[in-house]
């Protein structure tokens, strides 16, 4: 799924030709030429939130998300990147994730929007008594609605809920999953064997008899 999500990512951003966080890496490298300013990464691990998707998701909703990220990527042209900007249209956007993948909906945007208002309300005190620390933080595009619904109430850790909770997957599916895994496993390495069969017996062999016959 980590491989699934990297290529959805690169293939967009090389359709519009940039790379991806480019945003975050312009932020990064304009905090890192400012005096005392410290940079603090605040968004929830991509690990976690990769493995609270799955757990959400039915072993039928796996394969369709799987089947969506490998064959189902539209050509994407800057005029729609712009387009997306649009709040009422973002919105819409994630609304049809929404009814598609609830679940998707649900960890990615979601939990994300609690976790990161939380981490950002937590930095707003004071440095000392009189004198306000100043924070900015840099976030997607999609992400500002939900970080401004959820930040009066994020300087309660209730707001987290179970979002840093890793669920297990039942016993049946982790069993097929991986009996899946070790099947593809094992056909890639049966079809390389009888590939080098074949060369060898086809090109390799009369390659060496030819060459020995020449040399006698």
């Amino acid at each position: 799924m980590h491989y699934l999500m990297g290529r959805l990512s690169a293939c967009i951003m090389d359709q519009i030709g940039l790379l991806p966080g480019g945003e975050f890496r312009a932020a990064v490298d304009e905090a890192r030429g400012l005096p005392f300013c410290e940079i603090l990464l605040k968004d929830r691990s991509i690990r976690i939130t990769i493995q609270r998707t799955l757990s959400k998701l039915s072993l039928y909703g796996k394969l369709r998300l799987a089947y969506c990220l490998l064959f189902s990527m539209e050509a994407i042209t800057k005029e729609q990147i712009e387009m997306f900007k649009d709040k009422d249209l973002l919105e819409q956007l994630l609304a049809e994730l929404g009814e598609t993948f609830p679940e998707l909906r649900e960890v990615i945007v979601d939990e994300r929007d609690r976790y990161m208002a939380y981490q950002f309300r937590s930095l707003c005190k004071p440095l000392f008594p009189g004198v306000p620390s100043i924070n900015v933080a840099v976030v997607g595009f999609g992400h500002k609605t939900g970080i401004r619904s959820y930040w009066p109430a994020a300087a309660d850790p209730s707001v987290l809920g179970d979002c840093m909770n890793v669920p297990v997957a039942p016993l049946s599916e982790r069993l097929f999953l991986r009996t899946a895994k070790y099947t593809l496993i094992g056909s890639t390495l049966f079809l390389l064997y009888l590939t080098g069969r074949l060369t060898y017996r086809r090109i390799l062999l009369p390659l060496a008899t030819g060459i020995r016959a020449m040399l006698l």
